[in-house]
């Protein structure tokens, strides 16, 4: 008949193991302080989802207002042009006459 060892004789940490798993203990307690559930965190995650889209559509669009505009003033390209004096986008993009 066999006699098992335990675990520990299997398993030998290092002093500096030792003080991972102790820093990591304490970084795992003060995650658990900011977000004591998890509906708490998915909640948040949700909001910070979409308030990064909401601000990349915002930025988008400003960037392509801008680029329009540009377009507009030099008359660089005539299709583009005659898109962008399209009665709908006249109204989005009034022209100065």
């Amino acid at each position: 008949m066999a006699i098992r060892k335990g675990a520990r004789e299997y398993f030998q940490l290092s002093q500096d193991d030792r003080i991972l798993i102790k820093k990591l203990e304490i970084l795992t307690q003060a995650v658990e302080r900011v977000y004591p559930t998890s509906k708490y965190l998915l909640w948040r995650s949700f909001l910070q989802g979409v308030f990064a889209a909401l601000g990349s559509t915002v930025g988008l669009i400003i960037i392509l207002g801008f680029g329009a505009f540009l377009l507009m003033q030099f008359k660089f390209l005539p299709p583009i042009n005659s898109f962008l004096k399209t009665p709908v986008m006249e109204k989005v993009l009034p022209q100065n006459k």
